[in-house]
């Protein structure tokens, strides 16, 4: 994992700033989801990844334990999962016209339900009351590429705490 140090200059500027160190000194827990985005086989399982992201094993620790501190105060835990359905060499056909054949059909291999890639990885704490929310696109954003906007204003969860591989992307 990479090493933060945020020098004590910047923390004392930020609080002249501010008047305070973080932006948020309070969370509602039952108005927070943390949202872990594709930790997946098909994204970090050397034999089936289409985009292999070798550091995100290293995380899986702590994704589990903010997973656990979300629920145990009334939180919600949302697992994203990237998802390839036939109808998206339509409906993102942009992107499977810049990938090479050879990648997009790796894509699809490695990201179709009940494929190996598709499951979520092996030793992340999914439990029975968290959700997971599918996706066809780099982002569950997107308009179209999930319902996770939607089930986030279902809920009235307001504050989302946002871990995962490629978060940057996806």
């Amino acid at each position: 994992m990479h090493t933060l140090s945020i020098p004590q200059s910047v923390v004392e500027r930020v609080i002249a700033r501010r008047g305070r160190e973080h932006i948020y000194e309070n969370l509602d827990p039952a108005k927070t989801a943390l949202v872990v985005v594709d930790m997946q086989n098909a994204f970090m399982l050397p034999e089936v990844a289409h985009a292999l992201c070798p550091m995100a094993e290293k995380i899986v620790p702590d994704i589990n334990r903010l997973a656990l501190t979300v629920r145990e105060t009334g939180g919600t835990v949302i697992w994203i999962q990237t998802t390839f359905t036939e109808d998206a060499l339509q409906s993102w056909s942009t992107y499977f016209e810049m990938a090479t054949p050879e990648n997009a059909a790796k894509r699809a291999q490695a990201l179709t339900p009940g494929s190996k890639g598709h499951q979520l990885w092996a030793t992340l704490d999914v439990r029975a009351e968290d959700l997971i929310v599918e996706k066809n696109r780099f982002s569950a954003f997107i308009q179209g590429s999930s319902n996770l906007a939607e089930i986030l204003r279902q809920r009235g969860l307001d504050t989302i705490l946002v871990t995962g591989t490629v978060t940057n992307v996806c």
